[in-house]
């Protein structure tokens, strides 16, 4: 497990799935609310995920799809319920004008109403999502949001897809160091078992240039990623460098 901090929310994923590293069916909304007082902010983060695991968290139980059904029908009973309530309770001891308490009623009434289908729908109602889906939403979490910085904190259950991530999103990432420099690392990765020849690349952060050594770890989660999608776990290849060289983010 992993957590990242970023400068924005408009986070950019590579076409890995944040689960198993498998290529990319479809993006789906991770979605999460924060408050601050009496002030809520929600947010939307597109993430693709592959087509087994979008599937798993779009399909809904029969607990969640009634609670969804239930939720706006409970929010107006319970609405009409309260400010119905308050409105007789006003007229019998004569408090405030007819015009008045209806209106002051009507407001409360749509309070409640909305507040208890958010509860049921955003809050309840996941609580009886499959595990499948539970672990589809784990994977990349909103877990901090400063809204007068800007600054979004992202937890991933997959350390090489929190790297992968990471590095597709140097300009704005808030890195552990300071004064760190960029290096872009070719390499070419061959693979006679599964008849993959092909030039990879990848992007990071250090506080001094990378050997060959260095480099070929770096280069590493990229190729964990390749195997995955190329189907080539296990398999032996031969990974070289093809050059290294700084740049910058501005």
């Amino acid at each position: 497990m992993r957590t990242l901090r970023f400068r924005g929310t408009q986070v950019h994923f590579l076409d890995a799935c944040p689960v198993c590293l498998t290529a990319t069916h479809r993006e789906h909304n991770f979605e999460r609310t924060f408050t601050y007082g009496r002030r809520s902010i929600g947010l939307s983060l597109p993430v693709p995920l592959c087509y087994r695991h979008h599937k798993d968290v779009t399909t809904r139980t029969s607990a969640q799809r009634w609670c969804e059904r239930l939720a706006p029908l409970s929010g107006g009973i319970a609405g009409l319920a309260i400010g119905g309530s308050l409105f007789r309770y006003w007229s019998l001891t004569s408090q405030g004008s007819t015009l008045f308490n209806v209106a002051v009623a009507l407001v409360v009434a749509i309070a409640f109403a909305v507040t208890l289908w958010a509860v049921l729908l955003f809050w309840i109602a996941p609580m009886f999502a499959s595990p499948a889906a539970k672990a589809v939403h784990s994977s990349v979490r909103m877990t901090r949001y400063d809204p007068s910085r800007n600054i979004l904190e992202l937890t991933f259950t997959n350390d090489t897809v929190a790297e992968l991530t990471a590095r597709a999103n140097l300009a704005i990432l808030i890195p552990e160091q300071e004064n760190l420099r960029a290096f872009r690392i070719y390499g070419h990765i061959l693979d006679h078992d599964i008849r993959y020849n092909n030039s990879i690349q990848t992007q990071v952060l250090l506080d001094h240039a990378p050997t060959k050594q260095e480099a070929l770890a770096l280069l590493q989660p990229v190729v964990d990623k390749v195997m995955v999608q190329q189907l080539g776990e296990g398999t032996f290849y031969d990974l070289s460098i093809l050059a290294i060289e700084e740049f910058s983010l501005t």
